[in-house]
């Protein structure tokens, strides 16, 4: 038997090896920020969604991949077909998770939520009508070396289709991302060094990632050969569901959540749960064990306070939210600086 994998299943097992690899790496703050919380919140089946749906459906990949056999041609279209559906399915989850956090971070805007709707509804059509009325004929490919598993090649006209499916998808991440940095940007209080973490809680850094890897995904399948167009399609699926698996973590994460003077916005939710602080006329935030946390204090002092700290569920309906962190009441309508709590 021999010993040798075709480039297209190193392609397929080398992404489902890293997303394992992040699985065990994260598994603990899963486990804190999500297993442990008291109710089950639309954001925690978000989460599971994306975090469990995708090394599952990778599955069967993975199994016909390492076959010691040849596989049927129609059992491999079937296979390929599944993938795709598995591709579309991750990708909406995805996109859900991304549209939800800037509708949230601007406030429940209606028009920023009708234009990502447009463009989410313009690329989800664009990719469904790509895999459908495919019908090119792949070209005749020998079988590869180790002779196991399901290598199809993918003709011009298919990369054709493929790649204007992506570009949709591409576009509404590159949306996403540009209005997060935008509204990141903003919320960035002046003479603050702690862009990077605003950017990284924020969503801004996971999001650029994701364009990118879509814009290595559509490269790959219009410059390479037949054989190896698709090389890159599994690993962008499971790159935005790292991405999205981490944003959703570090929302929770209570160090992440101070990091800037004023404060920001610390868990997934619409801004139904936002307050207009005035940080300046109301400096104090007060945690469970009553010890203040002044405005403008390096909160790197207070790890171990701050990781005390419990936020709210990450719910669109936030009535029954945490009152981990006591508000002055004036400061819901003091007029000042807008700086956003989601708390």
């Amino acid at each position: 038997m021999s010993s040798v994998l075709h480039p297209d299943a190193i392609a397929n097992l080398s992404p489902f090896v890293l997303l394992c690899y992040e699985w065990t790496l994260t598994l603990s703050e899963e486990v804190d920020r999500y297993w442990m919380r008291p109710k089950l919140s639309w954001a925690a089946l978000l989460f599971f969604s994306n975090r469990y749906l995708t090394p599952l459906g990778h599955v069967p990949i993975v199994m016909e991949t390492l076959m010691q056999s040849a596989i049927p041609t129609s059992v491999c279209q079937r296979m390929g077909m599944y993938n795709q559906a598995i591709i579309v399915i991750i990708q909406l989850i995805g996109g859900v998770v991304m549209a939800t956090r800037v509708y949230a971070m601007y406030d429940r805007c209606r028009r920023i939520l009708a234009l990502m709707v447009s463009v989410a509804a313009i690329a989800l059509t664009i990719g469904i009508w790509a895999i459908l009325t495919d019908g090119s004929v792949a070209p005749h490919v020998p079988p590869p070396p180790s002779g196991r598993g399901c290598i199809l090649p993918v003709s011009g006209a298919s990369a054709a289709r493929l790649s204007i499916a992506w570009g949709g998808q591409t576009i509404f991440d590159a949306l996403i991302f540009g209005l997060t940095v935008w509204q990141s940007w903003k919320m960035h209080v002046p003479g603050s060094k702690r862009i990077c973490g605003i950017l990284l809680r924020d969503g801004a850094l996971y999001f650029c990632i994701i364009t990118l890897t879509n814009v290595a995904n559509i490269l790959t399948l219009m410059l390479a050969d037949d054989n190896t167009r698709a090389n890159c399609t599994t690993l962008t699926n499971i790159i935005c569901s790292m991405m999205i698996s981490r944003l959703m973590l570090n929302l929770r994460d209570p160090k992440l959540a101070f990091t800037t003077a004023a404060f920001t916005d610390a868990a997934f939710t619409s801004g139904a749960a936002a307050s207009e602080l005035c940080a300046e006329n109301y400096p104090v935030v007060t945690t469970h064990s009553g010890q203040p946390l002044a405005q403008g204090e390096d909160t790197r002092s207070y790890d171990s306070l701050i990781s005390s700290v419990q936020f709210a569920d990450p719910l669109w309906d936030t009535s029954d939210t945490d009152s981990s962190l006591s508000l002055p009441p004036k400061a819901l309508t003091s007029p000042c600086k807008r700086a956003y709590l989601y708390a």
